[in-house]
């Protein structure tokens, strides 16, 4: 059959057409899917929100607390429901010396919020403030609750002073600021207001104001923990010490190092595994074999507690033979030193048991102890991160990284005494 020249040209045009129609709907689809990938723009109310938060975050970043505080009501105001902006804004408010609005905040996230489900990596840092808040605005029972739920308890099993029980609950709240990379001289400061007396926060202080440029302040700090030192026990030495080592000032670490040796008694367990620990750490090798067999002599046989913080400093070999000796005279009711000695064999390898060693304790543990003791399961576990509120070591170029480092090894140090 022949196809004349007209039918012809229809065919083509309608084949084109079609092929046309084809590619171009293949095209949509490809877009669509495409738009169906990327991420919505968000509408303005978002938007707004959005720039309120960050502009809150960067004001407080730069210490402006007015200028953050603003922000971050903004914030709220368009989003009343969101914790994270809450605990901001009180954070804020707090360092302004607003602190019964604060209080307010907190309240309403750490028992309404917080209190239905997780607490966030930085936490503490909440709770420090409003057990601290809750002395004058809450119940003070309460409050020294919520505080040992941050601190730990001592080694030597000795009870804190009021005083200085929420000053370290402050310098752990700054802990947990330092991934937030904001700058926490608020919990420092309050630190030093609620205990004057005590030598860590003005070092702390003394880092802070140094990595701001404002050496004048740092130094008066600095003389403040000095005077401090000298008028104070081996432990405080010894921090001088550490201090001066981790700034590069040699001569002084020095002397302040060979100070805290003559001040050490013979029985005084927890001072020599210190020394041991800040010799090895700041590279004394001169000192190290006398100071570990002073602290090897002052170690009773039938104290656990000095057995088992001798096992942290000696060779490998030696440490976990000493754990187990600890362990021998130790019951789970025994809560904080029976946990100890679990964490220690976990970190030795034998996680399993170290997990069902810690569920032992659990059972007769306090509602406090219970909190503490479930983030040492998870980390065994590997359910969270490994550093965890009470182990930061991270840093930014807004919050320097050795004032992380410094504020963690000191908070470890301070776990014991």
């Amino acid at each position: 059959m022949q196809i004349n020249r007209r039918t012809q040209f229809g065919l083509n045009a309608a084949i084109g057409l079609f092929i046309v129609l084809s590619i171009g709907g293949i095209a949509r689809l490809v877009w669509l899917q495409n738009r169906a990938d990327s991420p919505a723009i968000p509408p303005e109310a978002d938007r707004a929100f959005l720039a309120a938060q960050h502009e809150g975050y960067m004001a407080e970043v730069a210490l402006d607390y007015p200028h953050a505080d603003q922000a971050y009501h903004a914030a709220l105001n368009m989003r009343p429901e969101r914790a994270d902006i809450k605990v901001n804004l009180a954070r804020v408010l707090a360092a302004e010396g607003k602190g019964k609005e604060a209080w307010r905040l907190y309240s309403d996230v750490v028992d309404g919020t917080w209190s239905k489900g997780t607490r966030p990596g930085s936490a503490d840092d909440a709770l420090a403030w409003f057990a601290d808040l809750s002395l004058s605005y809450g119940d003070p029972k309460k409050a020294e609750r919520l505080a040992k739920t941050i601190v730990p308890p001592l080694k030597n099993g000795q009870a804190l002073t009021r005083a200085r029980l929420f000053a370290k609950a402050h310098l752990y709240g700054a802990a947990a600021m330092i991934p937030l990379r904001i700058t926490p001289i608020a919990h420092v400061r309050r630190a030093i207001e609620l205990d004057p007396s005590w030598i860590t926060p003005h070092l702390t202080l003394s880092r802070i104001l140094q990595d701001q440029h404002q050496d004048k302040s740092s130094d008066t700090e600095y003389a403040i923990a000095k005077r401090l030192a000298w008028n104070g026990t081996a432990k405080d030495m010894l921090e001088l010490a550490r201090f001066d080592a981790n700034q590069e000032h040699h001569a002084e670490a020095e002397a302040n190092f060979i100070e805290a040796e003559h001040r050490i008694a013979p029985t005084d367990t927890a001072a020599w595994i210190a020394y041991v620990s800040s010799a090895r750490e700041f590279r004394q090798p001169d000192r190290l074999p006398a100071a570990l067999e002073k602290a090897k002599r002052s170690v009773r046989p039938n104290d656990p507690e000095g057995l088992i913080s001798l096992a942290g400093v000696v060779q490998k070999e030696d440490a976990l033979p000493l754990a187990e000796k600890a362990l021998r005279s130790v019951a789970p009711e025994q809560t904080e030193l029976y946990a100890r000695i679990a964490i220690f064999i976990g970190q030795h390898g034998d996680r399993e048991r170290a997990t069902s060693m810690l569920r032992k304790a659990m059972v007769r543990a306090n509602s406090a102890d219970h909190i503490w003791l479930e983030k040492e399961i998870a980390r065994l576990t590997m359910q969270v991160e490994t550093n965890g509120s009470r182990r930061i070591t991270l840093g930014a170029p807004i919050v320097p990284y050795q004032l992380g480092v410094w504020l963690n090894r000191e908070l470890a140090m301070l776990e014991g005494h």
